[in-house]
């Protein structure tokens, strides 16, 4: 006979996924619910955090959006609704419910399976399906893949709301820093790695074809070594 926390997780996970399918957001649907339960289970493992509590409020964490009801308020309300009906202990459901709050939260949330979580949804906008959710979704709503004139930002302000690229620089410049756990910032890591890659390889197709573009010099992504003080004392 299953157990009240393997029904849940069983009937959740199937009423999410039928909630999120139309959902044409690539940042909001099923896919990246999928992904950020995927990652939330597995930095749960590796940092000794209730990987119930966190596979739950995974799988909950965008229902608000679903809803109409986006923020932190309508998320937990959204998810404490979704729990009412199965037989879960008050602690669990508390739990839950806080790790989906706290998402749409700016301090640091308070437990450490909120932080779990949040680190699972940072690092799904990082990678190669960062780039892909990134590119795809922005063009899907009419914003332009880059400037033409200075793709990558070298001589005006980043506008991440103007140009896909510059939400991929504004990423790779924000996320990274804002993870909370050892196991995330290792993942994080080699998929800022791939990021860095491909801005490089873009770089040089823009070479090609876009002969009046401001664009870097080689290595322009490895931060040059201070060597001032090399010699002294």
């Amino acid at each position: 006979m299953a157990s009240p926390r393997d029904e849940a997780l069983a009937t959740l996970r199937e009423r999410v996924e039928l909630l999120l399918r139309g959902v044409s957001d690539p940042g909001r649907g099923w896919d990246h619910v999928e992904r950020v339960y995927g990652l939330g289970r597995k930095l749960a493992r590796e940092e000794e955090a209730d990987r119930f509590v966190v596979g739950i409020a995974a799988l909950l964490h965008d229902l608000g959006s679903a809803a109409g009801t986006a923020g932190s308020g309508g998320a937990a309300a959204r998810a404490a609704a979704e729990l009412a009906a199965h037989a879960l202990p008050p602690p669990v459901v508390a739990a839950i419910v806080e790790s989906v709050g706290a998402q749409g939260d700016n301090a640091a949330p308070a437990s450490l399976e909120a932080r779990v979580l949040r680190d699972a949804h940072r690092l799904d906008e990082l990678g190669a399906l960062g780039i892909a959710a990134a590119l795809g979704g922005d063009t899907a709503r009419g914003r332009a893949l880059y400037d033409g004139a200075d793709p990558f930002a070298l001589m005006r302000e980043l506008e991440p709301d103007g140009y896909a690229i510059d939400r991929l620089f504004a990423r790779l410049l924000s996320l990274p820093g804002e993870l909370h756990t050892p196991t995330a910032r290792a993942i994080a890591n080699r998929r800022v790695a791939t990021m860095l890659f491909f801005l490089e390889e873009l770089r040089g197709e823009f070479a090609d074809s876009l002969p009046g573009a401001l664009l870097p010099k080689g290595n322009w992504l490895v931060p040059e070594e201070d060597t001032s003080d090399e010699g002294s004392g």
